[in-house]
């Protein structure tokens, strides 16, 4: 009965069998709240993850323990997954060591396992505890009777029927990123062949996480790498050469006159470089060496304790080959569409709208501005609040009521957790944010434009639309195709926002190359692969900085008289 009050469905009990459709909270809010909204009526933990972390807040009665089924070969065996306790090879001193071996025996002794079952008496938490703990112990073992029966028979057959595995030091992106997926592909399409699923993951698996392929595959790549890189070197020393002839030719020409070649001055701008001397070191300090040191992991199997080993080519190699590096280079691609197709000209036409509007223009100004005041991670919990596919979210709320006028009844939309909407619903906000500080520039602009091309416009008979086309929008073209630029190559470090809202999925919906390189470096610890993605996007965005670079070198600044405000 508690259990139907607290869902508000009701659960089939004869023959225990529960049917219902698997949700997922993603991570952004915790299963209970889950569970109180009535979008799931049961979660299934490994007894680590129940006794250790969500025993002691889930209320007994709405519990229970029982042996998973038999496998496909019958023998009952399963992974036990627990932790595992060791002694670091890299500690300094013997004294160490001893301590830690000391603390791994203790932890084995049964002294230990009745210290714990004290502990679980103390919570009020016996029924949780193994009876064998407290075997034979006058003063607990009376609290044994507190322990269900299958509960007690769980606690007597597990050890027999798990085997510990090998260490994998990639088992937590086996387990959420690789087997996480087969959740999402099942969601957008149930009734897909589940063996050919589970093939296909097992084939990812050992070609992208473990890289277990044939030495001759590995031999082939490697040659393909080596000739790549040899084309490339040829093509950057080529230009090396072409522009080092460009130099040796303007410092040889008369337009040098004047100018910090010519002999005369050349003792003001040597005293000006030693002045810029302690600024020129910090940027080598803090920008360049971090540059090359990175450049240098990006060809090591680098680790955080121990030494480095060089493996050539193999991260490069590894990131090209991976599924994942495409498909985020293309969410990517998704996201920088959509961004710049629906955030990029939003600032221009709400600056020709305050530019326009004939009163309280300073309240205007800083009502739009607002925003940029308030700390990015709190704009996206804040949309994430207004998303919520409960009654709670507040775009839901105003839809719903919206179509009630007409008498219509629609399901709540899933913004985040589909992957048809998860991707605008990640770009929304950083428009709402950014539309009101990018218009201020763009009003700035318009202010400098002179006063003499609006009233000739004005006496040609031009409106505000017009005015604005074959005036403003000529103007300002330079800061546009800078901003453009900027905006562009801004789109493809962005992964911030989507972290917070909605870490990358559901699923790969919204897993940019930012996020593949966060998760590789910091979450995964492949340092190297993370490095060698990172120096591949910083080759694919060389073209867009140097464009960028070009345009501010043939532009000219100057005050303008523009209009009043």
């Amino acid at each position: 009965e508690l259990l139907q009050k607290l869902v508000g469905r009701r659960i089939k009990r004869g023959d225990r069998e529960f049917r219902g459709v698997y949700t997922t909270s993603a991570g952004r809010v915790d299963d209970s709240i889950v569970m109180w909204e009535g979008r799931a009526a049961m979660f299934v933990w490994t007894m680590e993850e129940f006794f250790l972390i969500r025993g002691r807040h889930t209320p007994p009665e709405l519990t229970a323990v029982g042996l998973m089924p038999l496998g496909p070969s019958g023998d009952g065996y399963r992974p036990l997954v627990s932790s595992y306790m060791g002694v670091n090879a890299l500690s300094p001193t013997p004294q160490r060591r001893q301590a830690a071996w000391e603390w791994v025996r203790f932890q084995a002794r049964p002294e230990n396992l009745k210290v714990r079952a004290k502990a679980y008496i103390d919570w009020g938490w016996s029924i949780h505890m193994n009876p064998a703990d407290v075997a034979g112990d006058p003063d607990l073992e009376s609290f044994a009777q507190d322990v269900p029966e299958l509960w007690a028979k769980v606690h007597a057959t597990v050890l027999d029927n798990t085997r510990a595995l090998p260490l994998c030091p990639k088992h937590r992106q086996l387990r959420q990123d690789y087997l996480g997926r087969i959740v999402w592909e099942l969601r957008g399409d149930p009734d897909q062949d589940l063996q050919a699923l589970l093939r296909k993951t097992e084939d990812a698996i050992n070609k992208e996480l473990f890289v277990s392929l044939p030495a001759p595959v590995k031999a082939r790549r490697r040659g393909i790498a080596l000739a790549v890189v040899i084309v490339v070197a040829i093509l950057v020393l080529g230009l090396a050469a072409i522009g080092i002839r460009s130099l040796g030719r303007l410092l040889t020409a008369d337009k040098t006159r004047g100018t910090v070649f010519q002999a005369g001055r050349r003792h003001a701008y040597l005293m000006a470089g030693l002045m810029m001397m302690p600024a020129i070191g910090s940027v080598i300090l803090w920008m360049y060496l971090p540059l090359v040191r990175g450049a240098m992991i990006a060809f090591q199997d680098y680790q955080i304790a121990g030494t480095p080993t060089w493996v050539g080519l193999d991260n490069f190699i590894e990131v090209l080959t991976d599924k994942l590096f495409w498909i985020s280079l293309w969410r990517t691609v998704q996201y920088g569409l959509l961004s710049l197709t629906l955030g990029f000209f939003a600032p221009i036409v709400l600056a020709f709208f305050l530019a326009e509007v004939p009163k309280f223009k300073i309240f205007f100004r800083v009502l739009f501005y607002l925003p940029a005041l308030t700390s990015g991670l709190v704009i996206m919990f804040l949309w994430q609040w207004m998303y919520d596919p409960t009654p709670l979210g507040l775009l839901n709320t105003l839809i719903a009521g919206f179509v009630g006028l007409f008498g219509w009844e629609i399901e709540p939309l899933q913004w985040l957790d589909s992957p048809r909407l998860a991707m605008f619903s990640v770009v929304l906000p950083t428009i709402w944010a950014g539309m009101g500080p990018g218009c201020i520039i763009y009003l700035a602009a318009l202010h400098g434009i002179p006063k003499d091309l609006y009233e000739a416009a004005d006496l040609d008979g031009a409106g505000p639309w017009l005015k604005g086309w074959n005036v403003a929008i000529p103007f300002m073209k330079p800061l546009i195709i800078i901003n453009f630029v900027g905006a562009f190559i801004a789109t493809f470090h962005t992964m911030q926002n989507i972290f917070v809202m909605t870490g990358g999925g559901p699923g790969d919906a919204t897993h940019v190359i930012g996020l593949y390189i966060f998760y590789n470096s910091f979450v995964w610890l492949n340092f190297g692969k993370a490095t060698a993605a990172a120096w591949i996007l910083g080759s694919l965005l060389i073209g867009f900085t140097v464009y960028q670079l070009r345009i501010l070198r043939d532009l000219k600044f100057q005050a303008g008289g523009g209009i009043e405000d």
